[in-house]
Formats: structure tokens, sequence, C-alpha cells
């Protein structure tokens, strides 16, 4: 089997730009990037939108992007053929009424304007809420304004605080079976001190140890 390549220069850049390689005749594009400097590893990723990166150390010459894309190109075609032959999701504009996905179950997104005095708080009361209507499930959101970059913030920290929810009922759950995790446990001979408000068991908020109870 044959391998060529050849570099051709875009206009955005020369650590973002699109390059591309011709991998058994067949082209690949991607972009480079340079990783933090605790990076030691060339990696190439295939985003679900069917984009190629290449994340290089910051001592590595671009070159060896060429490479890695070359070693691994029959991956990256079947990575990209898999994506393609699976259907795409719709975008998200991040309006009243859109559809979003939330524990594996489309729920229908509805916007509570507060106006922009409105101060949000980390908790459910504040940000938003779900709700189950009939056949359908909301999810309420307040927000300041219906500006899809402020719904999409604030959509955001709604999904961050219901699975630290998640996270803190499942742990309420299984704690109880674990026997090494009891209020009396010691390590080097010492007892194990929790900040007030944290069950000594799991280390699970007081809170939602409560509600998972």
């Amino acid at each position: 089997m044959r391998f060529s390549c050849f570099a051709q220069k875009s206009s955005e850049g020369p650590e973002e730009g699109v390059e591309h390689l011709l991998w058994n005749g067949q082209s690949i594009a991607f972009t480079i990037r340079r990783g933090s400097l605790r990076r030691k590893r060339t990696l190439i990723r295939v985003t679900r939108a069917g984009k190629v990166e290449v994340i290089l150390p910051p001592f590595l010459l671009r070159k060896e992007a060429f490479a890695a894309i070359q070693s691994r190109g029959g991956w990256i075609l079947d990575r990209l053929r898999e994506i393609q032959s699976c259907p795409q999701p719709s975008p998200l504009y991040y309006t009243d009424g859109e559809e979003h996905l939330f524990l594996g179950t489309y729920c229908r997104l509805q916007l509570v304007v507060c106006g922009v005095k409105k101060i949000f708080l980390s908790s459910d009361e504040k940000i938003g809420q779900s709700v189950v209507t009939g056949r359908s499930q909301l999810i309420q959101l307040r927000v300041d304004s219906d500006d899809p970059e402020t719904v999409h913030k604030q959509l955001f920290l709604w999904y961050k605080t219901q699975i630290q929810k998640h996270i803190a009922y499942r742990l309420a759950a299984l704690c109880p079976r674990i026997p090494w995790l009891t209020a009396g446990s010691t390590r080097g001979g010492g007892n194990v001190r929790f900040p007030d408000g944290v069950c000594a068991r799991c280390g699970v908020a007081g809170g939602a140890a409560r509600e998972a109870g």
C-alpha cells in the first residue's frame, strides 16, 4: 500500500489553519493545535462533527502532525465513515420550545424571562426546574433575557446542578452498601474528620443526602 501526502497552507493562521494530507488516494482535512506544557504525546481526535484535530506537544515540529495522520490514516477514515453513517443531531438554537435531552428523554425548553436585574444562584429554584405536564416533559429555565447565548449559559448551569444532585443521590444510595465507609472510619490510626454538613459515610452534602433518603 502506497502512502503520499501534501500540505496545503490555509489563511486561518499557522496553528489553527486547515491542512490536508492525501492518504491512499483520499484527502484528510485536519487542524493542528498545540497542547499544554504537560503534554508529552501527540493526540489525534475525531470529533462528532467529523472534524479531525491533531494536538501536538509544544516542543514538536508541525511536520510531526502529518506523520501522525499518515500513520493513523486508516483509523481516521474508518471513524469518519462511521460518523457520516449516523444521523446527525439537529443544531441547537436555544430558543423557547426547542427540545433538549435530559437523562435520555427529550424535554421541551420553556423560557421564563425574569428581567435583566435578576440574580441567579446555583440552585434549582433559582435556575429552573424539570416539570412533567401530561405526556410531555418541560425544562422551565429562568433567564434574564431570551438571547441564545444567555440561554445557553443558563441551561449549562442547570445541567451542572442536575448532575451534582444526581451524583449525590446515587452516592447516598450506594454508600450504605459499602462496608468500609462508616462514620468511624480511620486512616493511619486517627479518626477521619469531615466538614460540617457533609455525610461522614460518603462525603455527600447533608442536604442532598437527606433528600435522597
